[in-house]
């Protein structure tokens, strides 16, 4: 068996501690430590115990992290949804706004409610000044600068609501599926 120097050994003691070494770096290892002292006492002072880890903290943290990505892209799509309504791309928001209701379903589950009242507030309020901006009620038509706003956030949080609904039904019958198999 051939000698390895203190730097070699030293090397290898943890991965022989965690048994990830091969068979031979252990052998050269047992046999280093065999006759150098301060090898012998550095491999016996370290710990073989594995750290433990809290399974249910690093789930409430995947947990925590999908919900502000879902989160983003919720309010991400209320944004483009409110930036297409009145241009050529307003028809998207016939996928945009199930997918957001969608979405936010399975970021909150039984406060999935909250996804279509708080696109209603934001798009009317996104919409009201967009179209103040525009200068589309300056010609005395006030009553519509309230009414078109109501009328749009109306259609999207109607929208937002059937992607909740499906994915609410989804789950149902996803959640059945695995009832059967079991």
């Amino acid at each position: 068996m051939s000698e390895i120097s203190c730097d070699v050994c030293i090397d290898l003691i943890p991965l022989v501690k965690d048994n990830a070494a091969s068979e031979g770096s252990h052998l050269l290892v047992t046999e280093h430590i065999k006759h150098c002292d301060s090898c012998r006492n550095l491999y016996e002072s370290l710990e073989t115990e594995t750290p433990v880890m809290n399974e249910e903290s690093i789930i409430s943290k995947i947990k925590k992290q999908l919900f502000i990505i879902a989160m983003g892209i919720v309010v991400i799509g209320i944004m483009l949804g409110i930036a297409l309504s009145d241009t050529m791309g307003m028809f998207y928001n016939i996928l945009i706004m199930p997918t957001i209701g969608a979405i936010g379903y399975f970021a909150l589950n039984k406060k999935a409610y909250h996804i279509p009242i708080a696109l209603f507030v934001f798009s009317y309020v996104g919409l009201f000044i967009k179209y103040i901006f525009q200068g589309i009620f300056e010609e005395g038509f006030i009553i519509s600068m309230f009414v078109m706003p109501v009328y749009w956030s109306g259609i999207y949080a109607g929208l937002c609501t059937v992607g909740v609904i499906i994915a609410l039904l989804l789950k149902i019958a996803f959640g059945k599926e695995v009832k059967n198999e079991s």
